[in-house]
């Protein structure tokens, strides 16, 4: 009796902590996507990433206990085995990095890549439907935060730069505290400076046209790139919710504070991402599911007006946005990438046989650790640092593997549809291509802020896959009981 007693006590105890893990996920979400903002804005430098990975270690642990308690087994799915395997060699270049270069490099490799994929694991054995639609959920709300933020940052910098007096470029530089700038963002230049007193500080720049002043800054995520592509993460969700989910004004307002954002960044990358993951919704929602152009025209519509509306009110000025989104603004870009001679240190670095297959491993934190066994990092043609950190064979390995994997499970998605999952589930599939995007020029994917996400994004999406295919009820319907439900 006191056996059975104890077990029962033991499993109300362990159920009670796995549910907990939930938000423990969801806290890390927020925690990863709000991290300097709320470290610099409110001075917490050392409790945001306590409290962050505290989470991540809770969950973990919870992930252990079920394992212990329940012995479960790997669902047989594609995508699961791909990033098992990645996960894997992985940790063959961490064992690298730590003889290579230490112990508190290879700590930095654990954080930066292995937590995201440690937490897929997780998310995909604590999570059902429910809690994974509500991680998507918490995810999109907080990128738009972020371009909230954003959006109103921009605006405070344009008025104060515009009405500033004609000073040295190099006094407004350096002191940002009388441009406009919000707390983080000063907070986070200085602290950028103490650590490297060398170094520039958080990057900020401006267009002047006239008496208009057009300021590009770094952003909540801490550079323009990263920031610029969490706004386009929550475009894509938020748009692929008023396509398949019953639109409505809060989720219209949300897209428009991701695309405004986005837009007013200058973060032209990030704005193609963006198009390219809404571009394959939209076909989606079309060829498969008859979704109407309405929806989209009355986007494009309200989208339109917001920008008529900006530029009226003075905050936008054409002239100044032409200087990044012309032609001429994308010969510049091209220019200095083309001045950095990545391509060429690209080609001399894989001259050997081991480096083609299996690349150089994770490239040091510490700069002076850099050598001719190291890759490249770049932040121009970010794809150079992933095929020389990984290897050209294993890169475009795992690249195809992942893009059979997701397609496959797409198309058993469409055998057994299921309406509620079914913006988070093509939001997701759409990330990948906009992530590609994205990788061709900047390194935001790879952000100790971003990956994470990403990654976690790709776990709901197979726990989505999942639940949908064993719900009986859906099984064999597919869409097309869904379309005939609908005409009933």
């Amino acid at each position: 009796m006191r056996s059975d007693r104890f077990n029962h006590l033991f499993k109300s105890i362990t159920n009670s902590l796995i549910g907990s893990g939930s938000i423990a996920i969801y806290l890390f979400c927020i925690l990863s996507i709000l991290y300097y903002f709320l470290r610099f804005q409110f001075g917490l430098i050392r409790l945001i990433p306590l409290a962050q990975y505290s989470a991540a270690l809770y969950a973990i642990g919870l992930m252990i206990i079920f394992f212990w308690r329940e012995r479960p087994t790997f669902q047989k799915d594609q995508l699961v085995l791909i990033v098992l395997m990645f996960l894997i060699y992985n940790f063959i270049h961490l064992i690298g990095s730590l003889i290579s270069y230490g112990a508190v490099e290879a700590l930095y490799v654990i954080k930066n890549y292995f937590v995201g994929l440690i937490l897929y694991f997780v998310v995909l054995h604590l999570f059902k439907k429910k809690q994974s639609l509500n991680l998507v959920f918490i995810i999109m709300i907080c990128c738009s935060v972020v371009a909230g933020i954003h959006v109103m940052e921009f605006i405070s910098r344009t008025l104060a730069l515009s009405s500033l007096p004609d000073i040295p470029d190099f006094w407004r530089r350096f002191n940002l505290e009388y441009t406009g700038a919000f707390k983080y963002s000063v907070a986070m230049d200085q602290y950028s400076k103490a650590l490297n007193p060398e170094g520039r500080g958080v990057n900020f720049a401006w267009v002047k046209v006239g008496q208009y002043i057009l300021p590009r800054f770094a952003g909540v995520m801490g550079t323009l790139n990263a920031s610029g592509f969490i706004m386009a993460i929550g475009a894509i969700i938020s748009f692929s919710m008023i396509m398949f989910r019953h639109p409505s004004k809060a989720k219209f307002i949300i897209f428009l504070i991701c695309i405004a954002g986005l837009i007013i960044s200058a973060a032209r990358t990030s704005l193609l991402s963006a198009i390219s993951g809404m571009l394959i919704i939209s076909v989606i929602g079309q060829k498969q599911y008859r979704m109407p152009y309405k929806t989209i025209f009355y986007l494009l519509l309200i989208l339109l007006s917001l920008l008529i509306g900006l530029y009226l009110s003075g905050v936008i000025n054409l002239k100044a946005f032409s200087y990044f989104y012309s032609m001429d603004g994308l010969k510049r870009t091209i220019n200095i990438i083309s001045e950095d001679n990545q391509i060429d240190l690209f080609i001399l670095k894989m001259k050997s046989a081991g480096a083609i297959f299996f690349g150089y491993g994770f490239p040091p934190i510490n700069y002076g650790l850099y050598g001719p066994s190291t890759p490249i990092v770049s932040d121009h043609l970010f794809f150079l640092q992933l095929l020389s950190q990984y290897g050209v064979v294993f890169s475009l390995f795992f690249l195809t593997g992942s893009s059979f994997a997701l397609y496959e499970a797409y198309n058993g998605f469409k055998k057994s549809y299921d309406q509620d999952s079914s913006y988070a589930v093509f939001a997701i599939l759409a990330l990948f291509p906009a992530s590609l995007v994205s990788s061709l020029h900047t390194m935001s994917v790879i952000s100790p802020q971003i990956n994470p996400i990403l990654v976690l994004l790709f776990a709901c999406y197979s726990v989505l896959i999942r639940d949908a295919r064993h719900c009986p009820e859906r099984i064999n319907g597919g869409i097309a009981t869904v379309l005939a439900d609908s005409k009933m």
